[in-house]
C-alpha cells in the first residue's frame, strides 16, 4: 500500500470519529410537550418548537400568562451529546395558596433503544412574603419526578415535604439517576419527561434548575465504526513498520556488494 492508501486510510478513521461524536442528533429533534394546570383548572398545553443555537443544540422558550392557570417562563437547552438544561420559574398571584403540575416531554433520537438511563441534578429557589409554607408536597406525590420512556425511573422531595419561611429559600442541590429496561418501538417510548406537583404559597415564585443527561445503551453501529476506526489505525501501524524494514534492507544492500567485491 502506498501514499494514496494511507490517505485514505487516514480519512476512514476521521469519518468514523466524526460521526462517533455527532450521532446523537442525526436531524433536528420534535417538539417539547409542555402541559401546565393550577388546580383543577383546566389544562394549558402548548407545543415548544426547537431554535438552532449556534453551538449546534436545540433551544425551546416559553412565556405563559393564562387565566385559570399560572404565570410561568424558561428555556430547555437540548445539546448535541443528549444533554438537557432546565430552567422554569413559576409565580402564584393568587390570595392564597395553589397546586401546581408542569411536564415535560422531550424527544429523544431513533438510535437511542431502551434499555437507556437518565442522570442529572436539581436544585432551585424559592422566594415569597412567608404567610404560608412556601413550597409543599401534594399527596403522596414527590415534587420531582424524572421519566424516561414514558415510565417514572427517579423521584427528589418525597412527600411529605414542607419548606417554610419568608424571603427568599435555596433548595438543596440533590442528584438523581435511573434506568428504564421496558422495549418500545413507537415515539411514546422514545421519550425523556419530568414532572413537577407542589403547592406553592400566596405570592411565591419557585425556580427549578435542572441538568440531566440521556445515557443510551451501547450501540452495535457506534461498536462497529469503533472497530473500523481500530483496524485503520492497526493497518497503518504495520504498514509504517514496513516502509522501515524496507528502508533497512535497500541500506544493507550494497554494503553486502561491496564485501563480495
Amino acid at each position: 500500500m502506498g501514499l494514496r492508501t494511507r490517505r485514505m486510510l487516514t480519512r476512514g478513521v476521521l469519518v468514523a470519529a466524526s460521526v462517533l461524536s455527532t450521532w446523537a442528533w442525526g436531524a433536528v429533534p420534535g417538539p417539547v410537550q409542555m402541559v401546565l394546570q393550577m388546580g383543577h383548572a383546566p389544562a394549558v398545553r402548548q407545543q415548544l418548537d426547537a431554535v438552532r443555537g449556534a453551538d449546534g443544540g436545540y433551544t425551546y422558550r416559553w412565556t405563559t400568562h393564562g387565566p385559570g392557570c399560572c404565570d410561568s417562563s424558561g428555556e430547555l437547552t437540548m445539546a448535541r451529546d443528549l444533554g438537557l438544561h432546565l430552567m422554569f420559574t413559576l409565580g402564584n398571584d393568587t390570595s392564597g395558596p395553589k397546586e401546581y403540575r408542569a411536564t415535560f416531554s422531550v424527544p429523544v433520537p431513533e438510535d437511542v433503544r431502551p434499555p437507556a438511563q437518565i442522570v442529572g441534578r436539581l436544585s432551585g429557589t424559592v422566594s415569597g412574603p412567608g404567610r404560608d409554607p412556601l413550597l409543599t408536597s401534594v399527596d403522596r406525590s414527590p415534587i420531582f419526578t424524572a421519566m424516561l420512556n414514558g415510565v417514572p425511573v427517579a423521584t427528589l422531595f418525597s412527600p411529605p415535604y414542607v419548606l417554610t419561611g419568608a424571603g427568599t429559600l435555596v433548595l438543596p442541590d440533590r442528584s438523581f439517576g435511573g434506568r428504564n429496561a421496558y422495549p418500545g418501538n413507537g415515539p411514546a417510548q422514545r421519550t425523556a419527561g419530568l414532572r413537577l406537583r407542589f403547592q406553592l404559597g400566596a405570592g411565591g415564585t419557585v425556580r427549578f434548575v435542572t441538568r440531566w443527561q440521556v445515557v443510551p445503551p451501547p450501540f452495535p453501529v457506534a461498536v462497529l465504526l469503533v472497530g473500523v476506526a481500530l483496524l485503520c489505525l492497526l493497518v497503518l501501524v504495520r504498514q509504517s513498520r514496513q516502509s522501515r524494514q524496507n528502508r533497512r534492507g535497500l541500506a544493507v544492500r550494497p554494503a553486502s556488494a561491496d564485501r563480495l567485491r
